[in-house]
Formats: structure tokens, C-alpha cells, sequence
């Protein structure tokens, strides 16, 4: 039976970006992996809150955010679409956090923060919010749609499709986007054997898209006659499980080639395992989900034991404009978005400052470029 956790909803989600409109998209992202969540409960009126401690800011992940913006005012620009009506949003950052996720999803049905569940604080309108975008993990997305589904609001998940999303939740299920992996699967068994790769680790995140991979790559393996050296659930962030690490890395030594499935925070622990194992001399055949850019380490240690990656990517189109867009994009520009203002302090490396705990960016220089 699915555990379902209790928490105070006394402190407030995170702040948002929001732009009015005669109807409201909502959407969640996650831009950072945090330590967790830091509540000390003591009773229901009696909630200590400290600051988490930010593990990685995933930079990369603002696109998302930025192109439902670009998407957003492309059609309020367009008479056609919406005739003499607009379209607005709300943008949370729930930083891989259920928690979060359901606490911002019930802030946007409610308008307040703290949220008040089965309430509305708007004074305006209070059906505009039309439909929630996000989910970038099934985790999240579940219980994303334990919210809405309860208000009859549709969800469209943006995480790699899973068909076990259906049956998690109780009402209305998310929409998903379905993405076609035969062709990915297809592709790295062509690889092996054009290399002749007969024995190779397979290392997936612990959850069910790992193992539904696990069981067509593993398929697909045994009919062209190459072999499963081992199969591991890489461990979680966070894990304090030295057995996990030990086992995982004893494996991955003895294994030449190795293919990692899964996104940068599946396997926020393997980079800095390796690293710290020197584990080298191995070929890391990847999905495009996996990126080591954001992790803190300098490019040459990561080129060191990753330069010889290589990364399935998916076949997109390119969003007429949207490249023209992120060089236009500035603090100046968008003076309401509070998001802009930490990823400019990460790229453009501005001082950061601690203070119990809680991070402080200082104020970056305002006209810089993304095109830099």
C-alpha cells in the first residue's frame, strides 16, 4: 500500500512569477536540487522552518520555464488565437520536491501562499486557471494530479512518458506526451555491434521508467547475443548508503562499457562517485536526459573520465524564434521573473554569499547575454 505523507501546509510555497491574463496557465519546473525539506514539525500550529542547503542549480532546466514564456506571448501576439483575450501564467520552482510540487499545486488553485486548500483568496475571476503544466518525474507529477484531478484541472506532464502514470492516480490521469524509444533502444544495440561491445553494465535510476528500460534494453540485448554484465539501480540523491556506492562501483570497474538511462538528477550521486573512485577508461553510452555540465566540478575532471561519452539524442524540430528569444532574455527585460536574477548570478558568476544556511546571490550586471 502507497504511503502517503502528512505535512504542515503553515508555511508558505514557494514565490512564484505570475502575469495575469483572461486565462491562467500554471506551471511547475524544478531549477535546483536542494537537501531535501527542511520542516521541524512540533505540532499542527508549531512549524519550524530552516532554509535547505542547494546541492546543484540545473541552469539548463530555466529553458523550460522560458519557453512557456516564449510560447505564451507568441499567442497573445496572434489576433487569431485568442481573439481579444489573453493568456497569463504562473510559474513555481518545486526543486524536485514533492512536497513542494503539492503545496504550489494547491497554491495555484488558491491563489494564497501559504495555500488554503478548498479556498480561493482572488479577488478576480476565479476560473482562470485553465490547465497545469509540469511534472518533470512521475513522482512529481503524482502528486501534481492528486490536486488538480480533485478541481477537474487538466495536467500535461513534460516528464519521459510513463504508462504506470494512469494507474497512481485516482481521478483524472495526466496528459503525457508519448515518445517512441524503439528507436533509442534500436540505436544503441547498432552501436554495440558495430563495436563489437558484447558485455556491458546497464545502470538505470530506481524508479519505474528504470525499470520498464531495463526490461526492453535487456530484451533487445538477448536477441542480438550480447550480454548483461550487471543491472543496477544507480542510488538516489539523497543516499547515505555506502553498501549502494560500494556494490555500484565494484561493478562499474570491471565493466568496460556502461549505459546510464535516466535524467542529471537520477544520477546526481554516480558523477562525483566515480570521480572520487577514479574510476577511468570507461565508455558511458547515455541518453540525452544526462548532462554533467551543471554539476560543480571543473570541465577538465569531467572530461577526464567522461570524454569518451557518448549520447543518444531525440530528433526535434527547432522553435521558430525561440533562439532569437533566450539572447533577447534580461533581468531589465522581465523585471518581475524572481527566477532570472539566480540563474544570472550562476552564469555569469557573481558572488554568492551564506547565511544560516540560506543562500544570497548579489545583484549581477543587468545587460548581460545568454548569447555569451
Amino acid at each position: 500500500m502507497e504511503q502517503i505523507s502528512c505535512f504542515s501546509l503553515s508555511i508558505p510555497a514557494s514565490p512564484g512569477y505570475f502575469q495575469d491574463g483572461d486565462f491562467v496557465l500554471g506551471g511547475l519546473f524544478s531549477l535546483r536540487v536542494t537537501s531535501g525539506d527542511s520542516r521541524i514539525l512540533f505540532d499542527l500550529n508549531d512549524t519550524t522552518y530552516i532554509p535547505d542547503v542547494v546541492i546543484v542549480d540545473l541552469t539548463k532546466h530555466y529553458q523550460h520555464m522560458l519557453a512557456m514564456v516564449f510560447a505564451i506571448e507568441k499567442i497573445n501576439k496572434d489576433p487569431i488565437i485568442l481573439f481579444n483575450m489573453s493568456l497569463g501564467f504562473y510559474l513555481f520552482n518545486v526543486d524536485f520536491n514533492e512536497k513542494i510540487a503539492l503545496e504550489s499545486s494547491i497554491a495555484l488553485l488558491s491563489g494564497e501562499s501559504p495555500p488554503i486548500p478548498n479556498s480561493t483568496c482572488r479577488l478576480e475571476k476565479t476560473d482562470k486557471l485553465v490547465a497545469v503544466i509540469g511534472g518533470i518525474s512521475t513522482a512529481i507529477s503524482t502528486q501534481i494530479s492528486r490536486v488538480l484531478s480533485l478541481y477537474h484541472v487538466p495536467q500535461i506532464s513534460y516528464d519521459p512518458f510513463d504508462p504506470s502514470l494512469g494507474t497512481r492516480v485516482q481521478l483524472q490521469s495526466p496528459y503525457q506526451f508519448s515518445v517512441h524509444t524503439a528507436a533509442l533502444y534500436q540505436g544503441i544495440i547498432q552501436l554495440l555491434l558495430y563495436f563489437t561491445w558484447f558485455w556491458v553494465g546497464l545502470v538505470v535510476p530506481d524508479n519505474m521508467m528504470g525499470e520498464l528500460f531495463l526490461r526492453d534494453i535487456t530484451e533487445e540485448m538477448k536477441s542480438h547475443v550480447l550480454c548483461v554484465a550487471f543491472a543496477e539501480k544507480g542510488p538516489a540523491f539523497p543516499s547515505h548508503d555506502p553498501v549502494d556506492w560500494h556494490n555500484l562501483m565494484e561493478r562499474v570497474i570491471f565493466t568496460r562499457v556502461v549505459i546510464a538511462f535516466g535524467d542529471t538528477h537520477d544520477f546526481l550521486m554516480l558523477v562525483p562517485l566515480i570521480i572520487c573512485n577514479h574510476v577511468v577508461g570507461n565508455v558511458w553510452i547515455t541518453n540525452s536526459d544526462w548532462y554533467t555540465i551543471p554539476l560543480a566540478l571543473e570541465q577538465s575532471e569531467v572530461y577526464t573520465y567522461f570524454g569518451g561519452g557518448l549520447s543518444f539524442s531525440l530528433c526535434v524540430d527547432e522553435i521558430l524564434g525561440f533562439k532569437d528569444f533566450l539572447r533577447s532574455v534580461q533581468p531589465r527585460k522581465y523585471p518581475h521573473d524572481i527566477f532570472i536574477q539566480d540563474v544570472w548570478s550562476i552564469l555569469f558568476e557573481c558572488p554568492i554569499f551564506y547565511q544560516h544556511r540560506a543562500r544570497e546571490l548579489s545583484q549581477c550586471e543587468q545587460n548581460g547575454s545568454l548569447s555569451t
